[in-house]
């Protein structure tokens, strides 16, 4: 019986260091929102249009969106804030549903699962989503 003991009590402490540690991997690499981190080349397609945004390490970032035929550019500066916050600057392509402010800051919120880094741009969880197709 005693032996019994032990070995759930060793199997109990392993689990929970277990656990811990993924908790632990978990908390620096999804909350890795890092100039490294985010830099790089976002995507999204549909039938209609493409959209690419570059950002680059030194806060700039290239917005190029096509659709039925035109094609419209911009650029300006990106920052991140909070958990995981993005804003771009005036000047950016808002995309349907996109919270803008009244200085025309546009906003997006950064989701890093373990290097797999995407922006969805709208209120709704389920909006448009950009994926990283390229690190920096």
């Amino acid at each position: 019986m005693e032996h019994r003991r032990r070995q759930l009590a060793i199997v109990a402490i392993a689990l929970m260091v277990a656990s811990w540690l993924a908790w632990a991997f978990w908390y620096f690499e999804a909350g890795d929102f890092s100039d490294s981190a985010v830099s790089g080349t976002y995507v999204f397609q549909t039938g209609g249009g493409t959209t690419a945004i570059t950002l680059r390490p030194d806060h700039t970032f290239q917005q190029e969106r096509s659709r039925s035929r035109e094609t419209k550019y911009s650029n300006g500066t990106w920052r991140v804030f909070g958990e995981g916050q993005i804003a771009f600057s005036d000047g950016f392509v808002a995309f349907p549903g996109q919270f803008v402010g009244r200085d025309g800051t546009a906003y997006g919120q950064i989701k890093n699962w373990f290097g797999i880094v995407s922006i969805t741009f709208s209120q709704d969880p389920d909006g448009l989503t950009l994926h990283r197709t390229r690190p920096r």
